[in-house]
């Protein structure tokens, strides 16, 4: 059993999934496989040559093979231009920023959900309580009147 260190051994055992992992890529740092942070032109032609060894519609028979092969070369376009590559960085790093706004708008309302639902909670079992000992004073109420009745 031979241990993997790399991603590309991974990959090159399941072309499938990466052609996949390519085509539902949201931004072109995951479609290269590369860490969302600038990095220099030399870098991304290295991963693209890789990438585009494994997903080129000539070397891949899969069916998936030319749209990932297109979304790979736009990736690599926009990530191989220094300043195109800032632009897409900011974009990707701002919708990053909304999706952690988001999730914390989300789980603040569903605390304040769950504060709410506690709430009532405890006012329901509490207007029980106090039912109850309205009740216990009915029924004490009662056997006061039937001893005061029989003296």
């Amino acid at each position: 059993r031979v241990r993997c260190r790399s991603k590309l051994h991974i990959i090159m055992e399941e072309p499938s999934s990466l052609l996949s992992s390519i085509i539902s890529s949201s931004n072109s740092f995951e479609c290269l496989s590369s860490p969302i942070a600038t990095q220099p032109p030399s870098v991304v032609r290295r991963k693209f040559l890789k990438l585009s060894l494994l997903v080129h519609p000539d070397k891949n028979s899969h069916h998936l093979a030319k749209d990932a092969f297109q979304q790979l070369s736009t990736a690599f376009e926009t990530l191989y231009d220094e300043e195109s590559q800032r632009i897409h960085l900011q974009e990707v790093l701002s919708e990053q920023a909304e999706k952690v706004e988001q999730k914390k708008k989300e789980q603040q309302s569903n605390d304040k959900k769950r504060k709410r639902k506690q709430q009532w909670k405890q006012q329901k079992s509490s207007k029980k309580k106090a039912v109850w000992k309205r009740w216990e004073d009915v029924v004490a109420d009662l056997s006061r009147r039937e001893q005061s009745q029989r003296i």
